[in-house]
């Protein structure tokens, strides 16, 4: 389906900083943080911003990491490295942006916030081998994992239809499940990587999960730990070379980016093959640019928009799809 059939792209509004941005799942929506500490919230179909928040807070600092709720979809948690905040959006109101939740700091240096299948746990990591997880209704601490990886934790994730179930991936080359019912400090299993892991995620049906690590290392895994696929993706050789893959059409197919390169790649999940690449992006003023995130679209199952950045400091959205 994807085979031989071209991208076509098409820019976002340019007139922010932005660091990072996720999908809502059902509305026409992007929810973007910046490196100045706002938040706003793009209708991609109209490629229109809708409204912008400063970050809670008197510091300034970048937003890393986005997660929208799963049951009351017109929430969304917001984290900066020293707090994570809960915001209300209403596109049909006059004033869509509503700071609801200030959380404060749920994990030094955080990184990476992700909610549960039911809105009732959050997961945080960050630059430390620790992870938090917390009432997302009260905001106090329900359970934490001390020391449970040799170096930093880049990303947590919980299961798309599982409550219980989570994954964390850490930059020490292993990728560890956990389950909320059983109070241990010891994983499900752990998976290991050749190079550092960079991101986790899983399938739309939690049937599998793909890993994520340096230089193109991309391997998707049965839900019980059993490699079933490692895809075709060229290596540049350098350990800086950060890639991040995600899932779209219904896991059929996965979009993998990295960040020495102005490739994007859509990959069958059966086989690993390539069966589509992108130039991110055509018509641009320099040559060095780098992907800094990406992600597919839930709503519009043939695109999936890019973050890139140039080396020198200029942040460009792109949004990709099949014509």
């Amino acid at each position: 389906m994807f085979d031989g059939v071209p991208y076509t792209s098409a820019c976002f509004p340019r007139a922010f900083q932005p660091r990072q941005f996720e999908y809502h799942t059902q509305l026409p929506l992007l929810g973007v943080g910046t490196c100045d500490g706002e938040f706003l919230v793009i209708d991609w179909e109209k490629n229109k911003i809708l409204d912008t928040a400063q970050f809670a807070g008197d510091e300034r600092q970048l937003i890393l990491a986005l997660a929208w709720l799963r049951k009351d979809q017109k929430r969304i948690i917001a984290a900066s490295p020293s707090r994570a905040v809960l915001y209300e959006v209403d596109p049909s109101e006059d004033v869509p942006i509503k700071l609801r939740h200030n959380y404060g700091e749920v994990i030094e240096k955080l990184t990476s916030v992700h909610v549960n299948c039911i809105d009732s746990m959050i997961v945080a990591s960050g630059y430390s081998k620790d992870v938090n997880v917390w009432d997302l209704a009260t905001g106090s601490v329900v359970r934490q994992y001390k020391d449970i990886h040799d170096d930093h934790i880049n990303i947590t994730r919980f299961a798309n239809h599982l409550p219980d179930i989570l994954l964390t991936c850490s930059f020490d080359r292993t990728v560890k499940m956990w389950d909320q019912r059983v109070n241990s400090q010891v994983p499900i299993f752990s998976v290991s990587s050749n190079v550092g892991n960079v991101m986790v995620c899983f399938s739309p049906t939690d049937q599998n999960f793909l890993i994520s690590a340096t230089d193109n290392e991309v391997k998707q895994y049965s839900l019980d730990g059993t490699l079933n696929t490692v895809f075709d993706l060229p290596p540049t050789g350098s350990s800086m070379n950060y890639t991040r893959t995600y899932y779209g059409d219904d896991g059929k197919i996965a979009v993998s980016g990295s960040s020495n390169s102005d490739q994007t790649y859509v990959c069958c999940t059966s086989t690993g093959k390539i069966l589509n690449s992108v130039t991110i992006y055509d018509g641009r003023r320099g040559p060095d640019v780098y992907i800094q995130s990406l992600r597919t679209n839930p709503i519009m199952k043939k695109q999936f928009s890019v973050l890139a950045f140039y080396s020198y400091g200029v942040p460009q959205f792109q949004n990709c799809a099949q014509p």
